[in-house]
């Protein structure tokens, strides 16, 4: 059941426990997966990701950044530069599905690479390279 989707006011899901807010005040459904992208408005270069556990990893990238210790470079150096009221979380798509989150991920990351937008240099858990994946990951269906 996804918390944004099904309209679950915010103190029904506090009580509940069953919720957590995005950066906007948007409601998380705990432990659900997805694909997710992190946009810095002042540049509009984006970083894609996908996770088992979107509360957890958007609270792993804060943390990092903050801590001026984000695996990303570049990312890290915008954030530096320009602060963190410019970056946004996007939830692209809520996912349990491991190879439909890889394969939507991987299909961002190459498109947005071709525009010279993403932050990202490899893809996934196995860090394969943009070179390595190649073209053909367009399929997000199982």
């Amino acid at each position: 059941m996804h918390c944004l989707a099904m309209g679950v006011r915010q103190d029904q899901a506090t009580r509940e426990n069953s919720c957590q807010t995005d950066y906007g005040g948007k409601l998380l459904t705990p432990l659900r997966g997805g694909v997710y992208a992190i946009k810095c408005s002042a540049n509009g270069r984006v970083y894609i990701g996908a996770t088992g556990n979107l509360a957890e990893r958007k609270s792993q990238h804060k943390s990092r950044l903050k801590a001026n210790r984000h695996d990303h470079p570049e990312l890290q150096a915008d954030y530096n530069a320009h602060g963190k009221s410019v970056f946004a979380w996007h939830v692209l798509l809520y996912s349990d599905s491991d190879l439909q989150r890889v394969r939507l991920e991987s299909s961002l990351v190459l498109l947005l690479k071709s525009e010279g937008g993403v932050y990202n240099k490899t893809v996934g858990s196995h860090h394969l390279t943009l070179e390595q994946l190649g073209d053909g990951l367009c399929n997000t269906t199982e």
